[in-house]
């Protein structure tokens, strides 16, 4: 066998190994399920009605295929689709369980390992920020089926693989005129890779954040309950995030800036960004004003 041969399979393994590591947990999202669900936890009655309420005003096409279950995080997610046979599933954020500050208390909450004590002043500040109500509730279910209504898993299910398989493909063919001098050419085809990574990375985090924001605007345009709730969601995580800046100290500054973003994150805007998107379809849509 040739090394182009081997370089070529090589590359096209590559390719389908991507593909096949993020289409897994959608067309199984029972994996997913079993991985990070809260242990012994149930879905509640009222969240199961809210995602009723829900899935029916979006014209949800087999809601009986988006299986719900209790993530065990503080951040809610979804995967799979119900035009798969596996279906979909969505994680609800093990926060919407608690309905007072006695339950958050008694829930093992922990940061660093130490159970939180909400009577500290760090915890009276996350207290409220802690607890979500129905309006919330709605908006976050809504965000999350219009992530499995636009497929949106196919974004990193196949783009990786085709920048992989297409850079490979196209740096020989730019770089075939170039002198037969070696180091040249692979000075060249290096900065090629480098710069085709740098123009697939930027786009890549475009693309996850245009897809947030329309999942945002699509649970927003459902009603002016729902955008209130998408607002006040989102000044909630800005809220834990900027306590857990000061909970974190000097490190506190890396993860988290002073508005409440988080800076580790980059498959999701900035929540200041959101909020402002949200402010304004607020403004234009249910209160008549537009925006400078």
């Amino acid at each position: 066998m040739s090394w182009s041969k081997l370089v070529h399979g090589i590359v096209g393994a590559t390719s389908a190994c991507i593909v096949l590591l993020h289409s897994v947990p959608n067309v199984f999202p029972s994996l997913v399920i079993n991985q990070q669900s809260l242990p012994n936890a149930d879905v509640p009655c009222h969240i199961q009605q809210a995602f009723v309420e829900v899935a029916e005003k979006m014209n949800i096409s087999h809601p009986d295929k988006v299986k719900l279950f209790i993530n065990n995080g503080s951040s809610s997610i979804s995967v799979g689709s119900t035009l798969l046979p596996g279906g979909a599933a969505i994680g609800i954020s093990r926060l919407f369980l608690y309905t007072d500050l006695q339950e958050i208390s008694e829930s093992g909450l922990a940061f660093k390992g130490k159970k939180i004590n909400l009577h500290t002043k760090a915890g009276e500040k996350l207290s409220n920020a802690l607890l979500f109500n129905e309006e919330e509730l709605k908006f976050i279910l809504a965000h999350e089926l219009s992530h499995l209504k636009n497929l949106d898993f196919t974004t990193n299910c196949f783009l990786p693989a085709w920048w992989l398989y297409f850079t490979y493909r196209a740096v020989p063919i730019v770089s075939v005129n170039l002198p037969p001098n070696v180091l040249l050419k692979i000075a060249v085809q290096c900065f090629l890779w480098l710069s085709s990574y740098w123009i697939f990375r930027h786009q890549n985090i475009s693309l996850h954040h245009n897809r947030e924001f329309a999942a945002d605007e699509q649970a927003a345009m459902l009603g002016v309950n729902y955008i209130k709730g998408g607002i006040s969601a989102t000044l909630k995580k800005m809220k834990v995030n900027e306590t857990l800046r000061g909970m974190n100290g000097s490190d506190g500054r890396m993860l988290y800036s002073v508005e409440g973003n988080d800076l580790k994150d980059w498959a999701h805007p900035k929540l200041s960004e959101r909020l402002r998107k949200l402010e304004e379809i607020y403004a234009e849509k249910y209160l008549g004003k537009t925006t400078g």
